[in-house]
């Protein structure tokens, strides 16, 4: 599927936040496809919710140092998310902010070894 660099971001979210059907991991593949090209093209809330895929290890090998990377470069565009998650690395926590971290959770998806969700 070839989507332009414009509607990148809100394909991915849609297809994150879809309740009617389960997350299934093509599913999570081609949202994480969508959401790189949208932090090529700039986008202000693409490289955090990049940021929790590394975080929570989904499809990447888990990296913190990644993720905060991530998060930094959200908040340089001017991403509230990317902002709260730099203030709570100050602070020592990581809080649970995004819509994907919950997805995550009522998918089951948090407890799945990083491994099996490898290309």
């Amino acid at each position: 599927m070839n989507e332009s660099k414009e509607n990148a971001y809100e394909r991915a979210v849609a297809l994150l936040a879809s309740g009617s059907e389960p997350i299934t991991k093509e599913t999570l593949q081609e949202a994480y496809r969508l959401l790189v090209i949208a932090d090529e093209a700039g986008n202000v809330e693409a490289p955090f919710l990049l940021g929790e895929y590394a975080y929570y290890g989904i499809l990447v090998p888990k990296d913190e140092k990644e993720a905060y990377a991530c998060y930094q470069r959200a908040a340089d565009r001017g991403s509230t998310g990317g902002k709260s998650m730099l203030v709570s690395k100050e602070l020592g926590i990581h809080r649970a902010t995004s819509a994907l971290y919950f997805a995550f959770q009522e998918a089951g998806l948090l407890d799945v070894p990083n491994q099996e969700w490898l290309d």
